[in-house]
């Protein structure tokens, strides 16, 4: 016979699946990001792509159309190294072309927060997916002492 402390005791032990997932589940999720993203902003459309290369990474291009010419923004790559997932940009003409790592903090009602408190600016990536045809992206941090932010709401082109 089971008392009602043993009970108790298995609902604290046992895990919660759902806020046990793992980096591969995250992954999965975030790979929902495929595809050609837009918005509008006052230099003009802003576009995100971003398509699988393996089972474990992801790539993304930002670009801007200026006229007839095609302004590359950043690279970035998504990668799921087994031990974490990580946000790795690499910014025209910042960090003197080097890529910056942001890792994957726990997830929390659908946002994918990356951080990395070392960066100068921004220290976190947050993207969530509101629907199949609208992301939520935005970057924040300590800018001159402020904590500042910038939000980037795309629509899904394809």
């Amino acid at each position: 016979m089971y008392t009602p402390w043993l009970i108790v005791l298995l609902l604290f032990v046992l895990p919660d699946k759902s806020y046990s997932q793992t980096n591969a589940d995250h992954f999965k999720q975030l790979q929902k990001l495929s595809g050609l993203w837009s918005m509008e902003t006052k230099k003009g459309l802003l576009y995100e792509t971003w398509k699988p290369v393996s089972a474990t990474e992801m790539i993304s291009s930002s670009y801007r159309l200026s006229g007839n010419d095609t302004v590359f923004l950043e690279k970035v790559r998504l990668v799921d190294s087994g031990s974490a997932v990580y946000y790795i940009p690499v910014v025209s003409g910042q960090n003197q072309g080097k890529p910056v790592y942001f890792q994957l903090q726990p997830v929390v009602n659908g946002s994918f927060v990356f951080e990395n408190r070392e960066h100068d600016y921004p220290q976190r990536v947050i993207y969530k997916l509101t629907d199949a045809d609208h992301l939520d992206a935005r970057i924040e941090g300590t800018r001159d002492g402020k904590w500042v932010g910038s939000d980037f709401p795309y629509k899904k082109v394809r």
